[in-house]
């Protein structure tokens, strides 16, 4: 949510991180002094963790500027950052064609079976040994 401060200098926008995958990434001072070397943004948080059911001010990750394009810039750069950590970052058909080509990648490069947690010896060890590349192909 953005706002303008009360004296029309600045603006202040707060980005809720408490449940954020990246929220342990968004809490350093480091990563604040990165967003405030590329971009000029103060970064600061607010809050703290509130867990699932309970009441609390949650934890927010405050940028303060005196452009709005300039916080813009700081939201890519977090973005940038956390490489899109997060619910919704990816869709759901891509995370699995995702895994699908790492789990294709083990198997090629390395002989590792994810779902049997073996590194064979070789490709033809696998073949022979592992009952296929897929969960179901282990299921018993």
């Amino acid at each position: 949510r953005s706002s303008g401060n009360l004296t029309g200098k600045g603006v202040r926008e707060e980005i809720d991180i408490n449940d954020s995958a990246a929220r342990q990434l968004l809490q350093k001072e480091s990563t604040h002094q990165r967003i405030y070397e590329r971009t000029g943004v103060s970064a600061s948080v607010e809050g703290e963790y509130v867990p699932p059911g309970h009441r609390g001010k949650r934890m927010v990750l405050v940028l303060s500027s005196r452009s709005r394009m300039d916080v813009q810039a700081a939201r890519d750069l977090i973005n940038d950052i956390t490489g899109g950590i997060g619910a919704g970052s990816r869709p759901m058909e891509e995370t699995k064609a995702l895994i699908s080509e790492l789990l294709e990648y083990l198997r090629s490069k390395y002989a590792y079976c994810y779902y049997c947690s073996i590194a064979f010896d070789s490709e033809d060890d696998m073949k022979a040994n592992c009952p296929g590349p897929t969960s179901e192909d282990h299921d018993d």
